[in-house]
C-alpha cells in the first residue's frame, strides 16, 4: 500500500509544471471575460474582471459610468464591454441592440456629430442579480446654423438595467427620461433666428434637441419618455419594478 502511494506523488519538477498550467488556466479565464476588439478600432481588447472584485453596488454604477466617459471619448471597445449582447437601447435617435448602439455612435463620432455628458450621482438598486441605476445627464453638443455655432443642450435621466450572469454585470437595457432642452448661441450677444413654428413639432420635454438632431440628418422619435407626459414616467417606472421583482 505504502508503495502504491509513492507512485501518486509527482515529482517535484511535475508539481512546478502543475502549477504553471493551473496559472495559465486562470489567465485564460480571465480573458474569456474580456469584450473582443472592435474591427478596425487599434483598440486591444478590454478586460472587465477588475469589476468582479468590487462590492455590486460599486460594479454597476462603475459600469454605466464607463458606458458614458467611452462615448464621450470614443472609447469604442471599453462602450462595447459594458453592454450584454441582447441588450437594448431606446433612445430618441436610436432604438435596437446595445452593441449596434455602439457601433452607430462610433459612426456619428466619425461624421462629426458629438457631444459630452455631464453626469450627476447615480442611483442604484439591486435585488440579486438584477439591478436598476439611474443617472441624470446634461447633454451637450454644438452644431452650424446659418453660419452661427449653437450650443444644445439637455437634461435628461438616463435609466440603466443591469443583469449578473457568471459574476459578471453588464448593462441589459438602456433608456431615457427627457426633461427639458435648449438652444443658446455660443457668441454672447448674438441672437438666434429659429422660427417657434419649427419648434412647435417636437414633444415638449425635448423640443430643441429633436429640432437640433433633425437638421443634423437624424430621426428623432417622439414617442420617447418625458415629463410632459407624467403618466408615460409612472409607467415607465412601474415596469422597471416589475422587473425587479420577477
Amino acid at each position: 500500500m505504502e508503495d502504491d502511494m509513492k507512485a501518486y506523488i509527482p515529482a517535484p519538477g511535475k508539481v512546478l509544471r502543475l502549477i504553471a498550467l493551473g496559472a495559465v488556466a486562470a489567465n485564460l479565464a480571465a480573458i474569456s471575460h474580456a469584450q473582443p476588439q472592435l474591427p478596425g478600432s487599434g483598440e486591444p481588447a478590454v478586460n472587465t474582471a477588475f469589476l468582479r472584485d468590487q462590492d455590486d453596488v460599486s460594479a454597476v454604477t462603475q459600469i454605466v459610468l464607463r458606458e458614458r466617459q467611452a462615448r464621450d471619448n470614443g472609447w469604442w471597445d471599453r462602450m462595447m464591454a459594458t453592454y450584454w449582447p441582447d441588450s437594448v437601447v431606446d433612445v430618441s435617435w436610436y432604438h435596437g441592440n446595445g452593441p449596434g448602439f455602439v457601433n452607430e455612435s462610433r459612426k456619428l463620432s466619425s461624421g462629426g456629430v458629438t457631444g459630452k455628458h455631464r453626469l450627476f450621482a447615480p442611483i442604484a438598486d439591486i435585488r440579486g442579480n438584477r439591478a436598476h441605476v439611474e443617472v441624470g445627464s446634461r447633454n451637450w453638443s454644438q452644431f452650424q446654423y446659418r453660419g452661427q455655432t449653437i450650443n444644445i443642450n439637455a437634461n435628461i435621466r438616463i435609466n440603466y438595467r443591469l443583469e449578473k450572469r457568471s459574476g459578471e454585470w453588464r448593462i441589459l437595457s438602456m433608456q431615457a427620461i427627457y426633461e427639458h432642452s435648449e438652444l443658446t448661441p455660443n457668441a454672447p450677444g448674438e441672437v438666434l433666428d429659429i422660427p417657434a413654428s419649427e419648434l412647435a413639432k417636437y414633444r415638449p420635454s425635448y423640443a430643441a434637441l429633436s429640432w437640433a438632431l433633425t437638421k443634423k440628418g437624424l430621426t428623432m422619435s417622439q414617442t420617447e419618455v418625458g415629463i410632459d407626459q407624467p403618466d408615460g414616467v409612472k409607467a415607465f417606472y412601474a415596469k422597471i419594478e416589475k422587473w425587479m421583482n420577477e
